[in-house]
């Protein structure tokens, strides 16, 4: 292969690699009292914190003799707020969690902290469930290959009398896999499989997206028999069904649904369409097939890197992904997808000149591979759901405001772990003040760590820098910023960082 061709795939794959790393659910970040504390009494309330806002569930305590009590919780923005059981005595507390994020996605677990001594044994958390996964696997196939050969029917060339039946058997298969997923995604969000499962799945996210695709499959089963307006009506309803559910929902900005889209359309295109290619092929003459589909497919991919690129300006930051389960699952998707690239390419620069002189390449063997190289990166997008990329959690900021003097204070890094600070003085009236020196002193009192004291220099643009600090606890920390004006006066200002996903 040339290197231009190389060079083309390298740059791909990076481009792909950079859009997938910003994908995420919303992911749990501490709790006070921390996981397994060892308290002496016990507090009025237990407050949980997530990388988002979340939607409660399901909530229940486990106290120290075994008995269970349903409880409610109060969800804020990122913090859900639960109220502590009666007091049941010394031993070992568990609170059992279910809730939803954003995107509607489930996140489960269990915090466990003891009172006066330890007792009993943490509860094991259950799997992550993959009937869900399977049912929006089966669902997404069946979508891609119905909608997809309604596309290629109308825009490249007549579907093969094999290539309907598969089609119209593909758009039959969305009714029964869309019920599947709808109550699979309610017993998922309940945490138990129920009548009342398929209620709960209706209130999801995941119900727009079976209701869209269903529409889109009814108009694709129109589209084999009328005209272009049916094609491109199932085309768009089947894109805005990987819109409106999913990552997309929980990014900043507003515009990853509409990305999200166009990834999903040129999606439908190149590789709902490989499939009736390859029977096209393997019924009739291959040069015009593959020319018209080579046409559409080329565009295709340049709107999938497109909108892969925008995706990744859409979502915040880049999460620390390398040794996860999820990085593994990314690695794995982009190198079927290069594989994808290299047999299109392929088609497009070899086996189409040959064919122009009067050769036969294999191209049903290598059709039919590319094909089902692009099932199976369905099939592994739907696996993203069970293995979720870690999240980078935010710097924090801190304004403390007297009549005196004032100070915003930012962190540089996350908590817990090691951060620097960015400390910005003025006086009450917001006009910068110059003083000799300027000291932090950080405590967290709950832990029992501090106070850490550091000194802070002056920056270039009259901030003061405090170099990195390891804070090994999330807090809250009280914060102390000495403020040295001149020997006869010191004023000092006194706060506490919020606790990272608090509001």
């Amino acid at each position: 292969m040339s290197k231009s061709v190389q060079s083309l795939l390298a740059d791909f794959a990076a481009l792909m690699l950079w859009a997938s790393m910003a994908l995420a659910h919303a992911e749990f970040r501490g709790s006070t009292p921390a996981q397994n504390a060892l308290l002496q009494e016990l507090p009025p309330e237990v407050v949980l914190t997530f990388s988002e806002q979340v939607g409660v569930l399901a909530l229940d305590w486990v106290l120290p003799d075994g008995s269970r009590k349903a409880t409610e919780g109060a969800a804020g923005a990122e913090a859900l707020t639960v109220a502590a059981p009666r007091d049941g005595g010394p031993g070992t507390y568990v609170l059992r969690w279910r809730v939803a994020s954003t995107d509607g996605h489930p996140v489960a677990g269990a915090l466990v902290f003891s009172v006066k001594e330890v007792t009993g044994t943490a509860p094991q958390l259950a799997d992550k469930p993959l009937t869900p996964v399977l049912a929006r696997g089966g669902f997404v196939l069946a979508l891609v290959l119905a909608v997809g050969a309604a596309v290629f029917h109308h825009l490249i060339a007549p579907l093969t009398p094999l290539g309907q039946r598969i089609a119209r058997a593909s758009a039959g298969l969305l009714l029964p896999m869309g019920l599947l997923w709808l109550w699979t995604e309610g017993a998922d969000r309940l945490g138990q499989a129920s009548f009342a499962a398929l209620a709960e799945g209706l209130q999801s996210p995941a119900a727009r997206s079976i209701a869209l695709g269903m529409a889109a499959g009814l108009l694709a089963l129109i589209a084999l028999r009328k005209g272009l307006w049916a094609v491109l009506a199932a085309w768009g309803f089947a894109a805005l069904s990987f819109a409106v559910s999913g990552h997309a929902l929980s990014a900043p900005g507003g515009l990853a649904p509409y990305f999200t889209a166009l990834h999903g359309a040129a999606l439908i295109l190149w590789v709902g369409g490989l499939l009736p290619l390859t029977l096209g092929v393997a019924a009739g003459p291959a040069l015009p097939l593959l020319a018209r589909f080579s046409r559409l497919a080329l565009p295709s991919v340049l709107v999938l890197i497109g909108s892969g690129i925008g995706l990744a300006l859409a979502h915040r930051g880049v999460p620390e992904i390398m040794g996860s389960n999820w990085a593994r699952l990314l690695v794995a998707k982009l190198g079927l997808v290069a594989l994808m690239l290299m047999l299109a390419l392929w088609h497009r620069f070899d086996a189409m000149p040959a064919l122009e002189r009067g050769r036969t390449p294999p191209l049903r063997r290598s059709l039919g591979t590319e094909t089902a190289l692009g099932l199976a990166v369905l099939c592994l997008a739907m696996g993203f759901r069970l293995a979720p990329p870690p999240v980078l959690p935010e710097p924090l900021s801190l304004h403390i405001h007297t009549p005196k003097a004032m100070v915003t204070l930012e962190t540089t890094g996350a908590l817990p772990g090691s951060t620097g600070f960015v400390l910005y003085l003025s006086d009450g009236n917001l006009t910068l003040i110059e003083p000799r020196e300027v000291t932090l002193t950080l405590t967290d009192p709950l832990a029992g760590i501090g106070p850490l004291k550091a000194k802070a220099t002056r920056g270039a643009e009259g901030e003061w820098l405090v170099a990195p600090q390891v804070l090994p606890s999330p807090g809250p920390w009280e914060v102390a910023v000495g403020i040295l004006i001149s020997d006869f006066d010191k004023v000092t200002l006194t706060g506490a960082l919020p606790t990272p996903g608090a509001p």
